[in-house]
């Protein structure tokens, strides 16, 4: 068997499809006027992309726009975001979801 290779060009169109989520996200937090809060916006990204908690984690360490956008220098260790999960009201991330798939 051979070394699978990672294409860089893959990795550059799977990190802009996350940045691009992410504003999108910032926008509609901004329309219902709450502050900003990575937390919110990072657990959108989990759910859009279907990923695990420690998978997501693995993802913001390698892609590190998304955290620039956020304004924080690391990303949370999973617990963080299953802990603000389960404060966070399932009906509040949906509307911000159902609000971004009515925008596009």
């Amino acid at each position: 068997m051979g070394v699978r290779r990672v294409n860089p060009m893959n990795k550059k169109r799977k990190e802009k499809k996350y940045i691009k989520f992410v504003k999108k996200i910032l926008k509609n937090l901004k329309n219902l006027r709450v502050r900003k809060y990575s937390h919110i916006v990072l657990l959108a990204l989990k759910q859009e992309f279907d990923k695990s908690y420690r998978a997501l984690e693995d993802i913001l360490d390698v892609c590190t726009e998304v955290l620039k956008l956020l304004g924080i220098k690391e990303a949370p260790h999973f617990t963080t975001l299953q802990k603000a999960a389960k404060r966070l009201r399932v009906q509040f991330l949906d509307k911000i979801m159902s609000d971004l798939s009515c925008s596009q």
